[in-house]
């Protein structure tokens, strides 16, 4: 009796402050606009493992002074939307924009606190009956549960007090996505690479993301490519998205003779033009891979007469990142069949990408005084096909629109010249920034442990 006494005493008093949350919920959906946030159902939201977790003793339920909490620093937390940089310049054209669903940032993030507030609160709360029918996984839980539900409360604390002192005002941002490395990266067999290009297709397209994806045909197969492997590409063409050269092997531009690396773009249009000119499109795009644009000056300006008569236009990249070494670590801990990490580092990798927006936003500021509608970089990856909604939904929170490649290039800036060359491929804005006698200005890191995991 004692012990249905509890279990409804908790029940009640979490229904209570689970009614708490949706008037939370609602009073900032009144306070913010629309924020073009998809709708993310609580019984989609990540799923956090607990096998890595820390087990307590059943005698002792964990206690959590809140001097012992986790300090998350704020310069790694996102900051959702960042819009305090008035754009100054004249504006980029208006262009046509992607239709943005009705939820706010807010409902996102209440939704998930809704979802798990009961887990929580019998948790946090429970007696000495309640401590006998709690199991050990439920206590492991627990407390990345509690890590998740400070990092949230977090970033909804920094939009509430956004949405406050905005008073309205919003940001237009623009961006287009691309994504390299097509049909995939490190593949390792078809089925896991037939479930990637499944995945980005199906989200990219759910989200009415004009999406350029630029090809390696060496990740075909060789020596003939396979037709299993062909297939993936003919899968982007039929979703209505286009394709782009990206060299046949991917090689490093810096040491490689100028000869060997024209012919790379030849061979790297076998498969790809014809896929292409069978639904009535061109090949036109072509991006350098590591974005290194050649060892001099002299070697960059004949590759560019080249591409120029070849018909192809340069695939620019303002938003660039190392989105890579979290892909490889994340594709470590796949392997290695650790879905716990694998959480921990698709959650790192979503603060990490909101701190490089956020970092290319104020470099535009500083060296264009603008933001341009910028260009996306991104792979063809697991991590990106498994934490794609996730982070659309940080790009829209930033007022970002998705427009067309074609569309960005429109922008007056793209015009501006390029004189750098060197072994680093940087973004087109640092070298706006350096043709202009600036400096480089260092970007966001790669957390440390990520890092080190990748590469170890």
């Amino acid at each position: 009796m004692k012990l249905l006494w509890s279990v409804r005493w908790e029940y009640s008093r979490s229904l209570a402050v689970r009614d708490c949350f949706g008037c939370l919920r609602h009073a900032s959906q009144r306070q913010l606009p629309s924020s073009r946030l998809p709708v993310f159902p609580s019984s989609r939201l990540p799923v956090f493992p607990s096998s890595r977790l820390p087990v307590f003793p059943s005698s002792r339920p964990p206690v959590f002074p809140s001097s012992r909490l986790p300090v998350l620093p704020s310069s790694r937390l996102p900051v959702l939307p960042s819009s305090r940089l008035p754009l100054s310049g004249s504006p980029a054209p208006r262009l046509p924009i992607s239709p943005a669903p009705p939820l706010s940032l807010c409902s996102l993030w209440f939704n998930y606190i809704e979802a798990n507030i009961e887990f929580l609160l019998i948790h946090v709360y429970n007696d000495s009956m309640m401590k006998n029918i709690l199991n050990i996984n439920n206590r492991k839980r627990l407390i990345l549960h509690i890590l998740v539900f400070i990092i949230l409360i977090s970033i909804v604390h920094e939009v509430l007090i956004q949405g406050e002192t905005e008073k309205g005002k919003t940001v237009q941002r623009s961006i287009a996505m691309t994504i390299d490395d097509l049909p995939v990266v490190r593949g390792k067999n078809i089925t896991r690479m037939q479930r990637i290009t499944s995945d980005l297709l199906r989200k990219v397209s759910a989200h009415k993301i004009p999406t350029v994806g630029f090809v390696n045909e060496q990740k075909l197969g060789e020596p003939e490519p396979l037709p299993e492997r062909i297939a993936l590409l003919q899968k982007w063409v039929d979703a209505g998205f286009e394709l782009g050269n990206h060299t046949y092997s991917h090689p490093w531009f810096y040491t490689t003779p100028l000869a060997e690396f024209k012919a790379e773009v030849i061979k790297g249009e076998t498969v790809l033009r014809p896929i292409l000119e069978a639904k009535g499109k061109s090949l036109r795009y072509f991006r350098h891979p590591q974005l290194n644009t050649g060892p001099d000056r002299a070697t960059k300006e004949a590759f560019d007469a080249f591409l120029k008569k070849k018909g192809y236009v340069i695939a620019p990249v303002t938003i660039d990142n190392s989105e890579f070494i979290y892909a490889l670590a994340y594709d470590k801990a796949e392997e290695a069949k650790d879905k716990a990490l694998m959480n921990r580092i698709g959650i790192d990798y979503l603060v990490y990408m909101n701190t490089v927006l956020e970092f290319y936003e104020q470099l535009s500021q500083e060296s264009l005084g603008k933001e341009p509608a910028q260009i996306l970089l991104i792979h063809a990856n697991a991590l990106n096909a498994d934490w794609m909604n996730q982070l659309v939904a940080i790009i829209h929170a930033r007022g970002y629109q998705f427009i067309t490649l074609e569309q960005a290039l429109k922008d007056p800036v793209y015009s501006l010249p390029d004189t750098y060359t060197g072994k680093q491929g940087i973004s087109w804005i640092q070298r706006w920034r350096i043709s202009k006698g600036g400096q480089m200005k260092e970007e966001p890191e790669v957390t440390a442990w990520v890092d080190i995991y990748a590469h170890k």
